[in-house]
């Protein structure tokens, strides 16, 4: 078995954080794990990304195309929207959001992914993109992290600046789902991350 996962968010949001908690858990199950992490700049807010390769055996590059890509921010999702093979999980919340809204990315990255929407027949808006990657194979999750948010923000009674560490957390657990693994390992490797003051990674 071999398979790719890929997380992004902006750059001091938690996406190393997320990586290794989630590569933590699958490691736990049994499986061999292999990483690369890409980043546009070390300035905080600019994108960044962690591709994750499973499988059985050892292995020592990634591929190209990702069999789960999981965002929740606008700018991964149109990143990285055509690299999606089986699963995309996305922030529904967004799905209105026009590419040129999104000001952090490079304009010709911009120009290239509107035209690959453009030739596809769909729009420029986020639910573009995870049409396009529907149409390529890949089955889209959404989830209403502002939702899921509120619940964590009256339940354990935290600011929503803390509770906005949590969307991370969200976007792994749901990929650990989609491979059936072991949710003791999930559990175990967010626990083992955060210290007894800590309630969310803050990078």
């Amino acid at each position: 078995m071999q398979m790719s996962w890929l997380i992004g968010g902006a750059q001091g949001l938690g996406v190393d954080t997320s990586a290794n908690i989630f590569g933590d858990a699958v490691a736990k199950s049994g499986y061999y794990l292999y990483g690369s992490r890409e980043y546009y700049s070390n300035i905080k807010g600019r994108h960044s990304y962690f591709t994750v390769m499973i499988g059985d055996r050892k292995m020592s590059s990634i591929t190209e195309s990702v069999n789960i890509l999981a965002t929740f921010d606008s700018e991964t999702v149109f990143q990285h929207f055509a690299q999606a093979k089986d699963f995309i999980i996305y922030n529904k919340n967004l799905e209105s959001t026009q590419i040129e809204m999104v000001r952090s990315m490079e304009p010709e990255i911009i120009m290239e992914a509107e035209a690959r929407l453009e030739k596809a027949g769909l729009g420029t808006t986020l639910l573009d993109a995870v049409k396009y990657a529907q149409k390529n194979g890949a089955k889209p999750i959404a989830i209403d992290y502002v939702g899921e948010l509120d619940k964590i923000i009256n339940t354990l009674k935290i600011s929503p600046p803390i509770a906005e560490r949590a969307k991370n957390i969200i976007a792994i657990s749901a990929s650990y789902a989609l491979l059936g693994l072991d949710k003791k390992h999930m559990t175990d490797a967010v626990q083992s991350r955060f210290s007894k003051n800590e309630t969310f990674p803050e990078a």
